[in-house]
Formats: structure tokens, C-alpha cells, sequence
């Protein structure tokens, strides 16, 4: 085909997107040509000489798409990289009608770039989060292939999850939510949730923002619920595996109670009175031992509490200081204060005895005696301080054990009321274990002997997977046929002969029941249940 007779084509009517790429590449190009020769054709000619004598095509193969996706990522150096979003919206347009791909091709492309390639990769990350409920065990593109796209279709997939999820995810990493009422204090919530140390806490937010975009005092509630959460798993420092085990009980409610409400609640975004405890343990212990990240999180979300919300916590110079110093000079005025050295080390490194400051560490001011310290390095220019804590510190007249044990007891109570900390009397009673999993979701409780109780209600996967033990194959099939099991879901409690033989049968797969049946807070019937279910 002639140049001249590809531009003549309707852009519409060519079918597919690499097509239209082609036809849009021949026009770039040709603007290139008059743009760097100017008609000069003896110039054009070389530089064709030089493409055709110099330059090669290679064509490289693959066994596979996957292989074809590692060998694209090795050989392309100069490019955008290949995304597994590249290769999905490929698979995903072109299985639509032809009158609909432009539209959708534009819908798609709008979306990428309102967030940008990465972001766009991470929506759909959370979006096979959102699916899956589990930690990826994969690649991102093999997951969304096997979780995402056969439960929707490629016009669904578009409308219905990843436009919403798009702009909730905007407007959750931005803190831009807009409403005539809450909006102010949402922004402030997920601004502290921007800055925790992962997002594993975005697929929740993501689904709880689309499930219920217009009622502002809900998620008012949910986001400083999740806000707590995202708190308590970093201050406790619980890792990945952890965090996700936890958020899939919290994704797996809201997709059983799609109608939950401020006055009707989802209870798993709730702490345990155990992670409560735990909380409150980690903040009364040595926070200036943690890294850096951490204590300072600690630090700056404790002072927002006390502050009138004028701070700024961007700032790259960032410091903690001690108010009874680390290593006080001997014959100072710290010895008389504090004469008992286990006094010193108890309390050297706890939350009382820490300050923010926006200044250099000064080694020769930190062993100051307080009155000093207090007036040529707590303070700026102005003779104030940047943050309340620090302020409130400027204006104790002493500072002896008694003060760090008063503060220490404030500003645990600062913490306990603003997390809401305090322990709930009502919530004692039989502790309920949790499985989720392959689009399984159940809830059950031991009943001595590893006898294990799965409550009515619970959901089992839709399928099983390869190599599935067949013993709990004919359970499955048993209790689907006696009517236990209806539409996938249990219409009447169970008593299984063991916990692993339960979560067989939610899950679908091989499975070992006391390492998989969990506490909300994480801990395992294994290690907690039976010691439990004995007494």
C-alpha cells in the first residue's frame, strides 16, 4: 500500500489498535522527514542509504507470551517499558465489538493518563487484590488473567471496576475527596494514611469509596477505622504477610454486606481487644530504639493529635531529641535530677521523653541542663517551637522521673482516646476464627477434640484445584447433596472432624487448618485455639 493511500483511510474504520498505530506512526514520520530536511532529497537519500547499509531488523520469537514479555523487558532499553496493563487493555479491547474499541481505547487511555502509567499499574494491582483477597503468589499479569477477567466482561471490567476504582484511587493517594460535609477531615485522615509505609491498606479503601460514594458520614467512619488499622500494623511492626491476612477480612466483609451502613457497620475494620492491648504496649515501650520511619510516624502522628492541625510534618530536616539527654555530662545538674540510674535507662528512650525538632542535632546543646536546653535549642528565632509537643515541654518548670512518668501516662492517654484504645467490656464471649481464600469466605469456632464448627453463612470457592485430595472432594460433594451446603454457601452450622478438613472444603485446595483458621488479629487456631477450646 502507497503512503498516500494509508492517510486516506478512515482512522475508524481500521479495527484494530496496532493498525491505527501504524497509520499514526507514517504521519509522525513523514513530519520528522520535513521538519529535519527541509525537501532537501540529497540529504533524504543518505540518510535512507544509511537505513538501509546500517541499520537491521531482528526478529526474535518466543515460545510464549510470558517469555516474549521478559525478552521485550531485557531488549528495550529505550522505550516506555511494557506494563502488564499494556498487554491486558491489548486483550481486553480487542475482544470487544469493533464499533466499540475507539471508545473504549480512549475511555482506557484518559484513565492512564489521569494517573499516569504507574499509577494506572498500581489500580490494577489492587484491583487483583480486590478480586483475589489474598498476598500475589505470581505475576501481576498472571493473577488478573486467572482472579479478574473470568468474573467480568472486557465492557464490565472497564465500566464497572477499573473507571471507578481509578478515580477512588485518585482521590485516596491525592487526599481529594470532595463532599458538602466530612470532606476536611477525610483529606486529613488519608493524608496520615499516605504516609504509613505501605498501601496494603488501598484495595479496602478503593472498594469501600466505589461500594459507597455518596455517604460521607460512612466513610468518614470506615477511613479513620482503616486509618487505625494501618496505625497499629505499622507501630507493631507486622509484615506483609500479616497485613494482607488482615485487610482480606476486612475486603471479604464488605463484599458479603454490600449494604452495611454507618447504623448497620462492617465489624472486621474493628481492633481486637488483643491488638488493642498490643498498641498500647508498643507505644508505652523504647520508641526511639525503632527506625527511623517508624518512630517518627509515632512522633508526628501524636503531635497532629495535640496540635491544633497547623503543623506541617514534610519538612526534610526532621529530628527527635531527648529531654533527659543520652549521655549528660558528668557533674551536671542530670545526675542530682535523675540520681538512679535505672530511672535513666527506663525512661531515656520512651515517648516522654522525646521532642520534634526542625534543626540539626547539635551534640554539644542535647547535654544542656534543662533550663538551658529548653531556651537555646527547643526553641526557634521566635523563642516558640514548630510542634505543640515540643511546646508543651517548654513549658514544664522540671523535668525528674515524676515528670516522664506524668507525660508518659498523658500522652498514652492522648493516643488511647484519639485511636480510641480503650478496652471494650462488651466485646468478650466465644472467640470466632476466620478463613478466606479463592473466593471462599467463612467464619467457625473449635469445639474440642480439633472438632471445628463452620458457621451458616460461611461460602466455599466456586472450584477446586488441581490435585485437590479427593477424600475432601467427596466431603464437598457430600454436603452439597445432604443440602448443607446451597449455592455455595452453608444454610446451617457444620461440625467438621477437623479444622484442615473445614478449610479443605472453603478453600477448595489442600489446606492445613490450624496454620489457616485465624483470629481477626492474626493469631492462629494452631497456637491459640486449642489452648483455648481446652478450657
Amino acid at each position: 500500500m502507497k503512503i498516500d493511500d494509508l492517510f486516506k483511510i478512515d482512522p475508524a474504520t481500521l479495527d484494530t489498535e496496532a493498525k491505527r498505530h501504524i497509520q499514526e506512526n507514517c504521519k509522525a514520520l513523514l513530519a520528522k522527514f520535513k521538519d529535519t530536511f527541509h525537501g532537501d532529497e540529497t540529504e533524504l537519500l543518505k540518510f535512507s542509504n544509511f537505513l538501509l547499509n546500517r541499520c537491521y531488523l531482528v526478529v526474535v520469537s518466543t515460545p510464549s507470551q510470558a517469555s516474549a514479555f521478559r525478552v521485550f523487558s531485557v531488549m528495550n532499553s529505550r522505550g516506555l517499558d511494557l506494563l502488564p496493563t499494556d498487554i491486558i487493555k491489548s486483550e481486553t479491547i480487542g475482544k470487544l465489538p469493533a464499533n466499540l474499541q475507539k471508545a473504549y481505547t480512549d475511555k482506557w487511555e484518559d484513565l492512564e493518563n489521569q494517573v499516569g502509567r504507574d499509577g494506572f499499574n498500581e489500580v490494577f494491582t489492587h484491583t487483583r487484590t480486590i478480586f483475589m483477597m489474598e498476598k500475589a503468589k505470581k505475576n501481576l499479569l498472571d493473577e488478573f488473567r486467572s482472579f479478574v477477567v473470568p468474573d467480568t466482561t472486557p465492557k464490565s471490567l472497564i465500566d464497572d471496576y477499573l473507571e471507578p476504582y481509578t478515580l477512588a484511587y485518585m482521590k485516596l493517594k491525592n487526599c481529594t475527596y470532595t463532599s458538602t460535609k466530612n470532606a476536611e477531615e477525610i483529606n486529613e485522615l488519608l493524608y496520615w494514611l499516605n504516609k504509613s509505609n505501605n498501601y496494603d491498606w488501598m484495595p479496602s479503601a478503593i472498594l469501600f469509596m466505589t461500594m459507597h460514594p455518596d455517604d460521607s458520614d460512612y466513610l468518614l467512619w470506615f477511613i479513620k477505622k482503616l486509618e487505625r488499622l494501618s496505625s497499629y500494623l505499622q507501630v507493631t511492626a507486622q509484615d506483609v504477610n500479616h497485613r494482607m491476612a488482615r485487610y482480606k477480612f476486612v475486603l471479604a466483609e464488605l463484599k458479603e454486606k454490600p449494604y452495611s451502613s454507618r447504623s448497620a457497620p462492617i465489624q472486621n475494620i474493628e481492633l481486637t481487644e488483643w491488638e488493642k492491648e498490643e498498641f498500647l504496649k508498643t507505644l508505652n515501650g523504647e520508641i526511639y530504639t525503632m527506625p527511623a520511619a517508624r518512630r517518627n510516624y509515632i512522633i508526628q502522628r501524636l503531635d497532629s493529635f495535640v496540635s491544633d492541625g497547623g503543623a506541617t510534618y514534610n519538612t526534610k530536616l526532621f529530628t527527635i531529641e531527648h529531654v533527659f539527654p543520652q549521655n549528660p555530662s558528668v557533674g551536671s545538674e542530670w545526675f542530682d535530677l535523675w540520681p538512679e540510674g535505672k530511672d535513666r535507662q527506663y525512661w531515656l528512650n520512651r515517648i516522654a521523653n522525646l521532642v520534634p525538632l526542625t534543626r540539626q542535632r547539635n551534640s554539644a546543646a542535647q547535654n544542656y541542663d534543662f533550663k538551658t536546653k529548653k531556651e537555646k535549642y527547643f526553641t526557634t528565632k521566635s523563642g516558640t517551637s514548630s510542634y505543640q509537643l515540643t511546646t508543651q515541654v517548654l513549658n514544664i518548670d522540671t523535668w525528674t522521673p515524676k515528670d516522664a512518668k506524668n507525660r508518659q501516662e498523658y500522652l498514652l492517654g492522648i493516643f488511647a482516646k484519639n485511636w480510641d484504645l480503650e478496652k471494650d467490656s462488651e466485646r468478650n464471649g466465644r472467640e470466632t476464627y476466620l478463613l478466606s481464600g479463592r473466593g471462599g469466605n467463612a467464619s467457625g469456632y473449635p469445639l474440642g477434640s480439633d472438632n471445628f464448627i463452620v458457621n451458616a453463612g460461611s461460602k466455599i470457592s466456586q472450584d477446586v484445584t488441581d490435585g485437590y485430595p479427593q477424600n475432601y472432594a467427596n466431603l464437598r460433594d457430600s454436603l452439597i447433596a445432604d443440602g448443607t451446603i446451597v449455592d455455595g454457601v452453608f444454610v446451617k452450622d457444620h461440625t467438621f472432624t477437623s479444622s484442615s478438613a473445614a478449610a479443605c472444603v472453603v478453600l477448595g485446595r489442600a489446606a492445613n487448618g490450624r496454620k489457616e483458621w485465624t483470629l481477626l488479629d492474626g493469631r492462629t487456631y494452631g497456637k491459640y485455639g486449642r489452648l483455648d477450646s481446652d478450657n
